[in-house]
């Protein structure tokens, strides 16, 4: 702080020795408009939680370019192998987020992209929610449940990997459909008579639902959650429709 008010006094005398009101204040490399009756000390802070302020939001912009470029990073499904402790050839479920090159060559010489719509996911929910309370469903307000619903949508993604034979390179879109496809989506889930039927059921107290595309067209992927009051059970159907 002593040095910052030696830093005014050198540029208070710069401009007028003899002056009583200060107008300008160099501090740094930025200069201080001084109002008649100001305190310096005051307007220093001033500056310095402005610099603050630009500095974080600075800050977040390299935060959210991060975090964009997390988002958009495509991450390998496939299964690896070992021997365990008794020499049994094991297999394990693995992902890697953004591989590169030298990584897919040795675990996924062979692979198939996918996309996986992470916000048409909840936009559906909600609109399937939306319709069982408007069909005045008992109990009809459903709970999305975000962990259990990022744990289907890996349980789906890997279900296909095994059905194609295949590792899977899968980009999460993650931006909200605006183009109203989910709408699309929804209406081919309840075309489906018995999902409909299990979706509308007041038993039913939630499910989840996985929308994965790949150059053959969109595989959607639901379950339907009943619970009772000592267990819970889990009904699972799956739709392809063909691009």
């Amino acid at each position: 702080m002593k040095r910052y008010i030696i830093a005014a006094a050198i540029a208070i005398a710069s401009i007028s020795a003899s002056a009583q009101k200060v107008t300008m204040l160099i501090y740094g490399k930025d200069t201080v408009e001084i109002k008649t009756g100001t305190d310096i000390t005051q307007a220093i802070m001033s500056l310095n939680e402005k610099r603050f302020k630009k500095e974080l939001a600075r800050q977040q912009y390299i935060q959210d370019s991060i975090d964009e470029v997390i988002a958009n990073a495509p991450s390998l499904y496939y299964r690896s192998q070992f021997f365990d402790e008794k020499g049994r050839l094991k297999s394990a479920r693995e992902i890697e987020r953004n591989p590169d090159s030298l990584f897919l060559t040795a675990k996924a010489p062979a692979y198939e992209s996918l996309m996986s719509y992470t916000d048409i996911n909840y936009q559906v929910f909600d609109s399937i929610n939306k319709l069982r309370i408007e069909s005045s469903i008992e109990e009809s307000d459903m709970t999305f449940d975000p962990e259990a619903e990022f744990d289907f949508v890996d349980e789906s993604i890997f279900g296909l990997s095994k059905e194609k034979s295949l590792p899977l390179l899968v980009k999460e879109i993650y931006k909200n459909c605006d183009c109203q496809c989910y709408r699309y989506i929804a209406e081919n889930i309840l075309g489906v008579e018995k999902i409909k039927k299990a979706l509308l059921d007041p038993k039913t107290k939630s499910f989840n639902i996985a929308v994965l595309q790949d150059k053959k067209g969109i595989y959607v992927y639901v379950t339907c959650i009943k619970k009772s009051r000592f267990f819970s059970i889990e009904k699972p159907y799956a739709i392809f429709i063909e691009d």
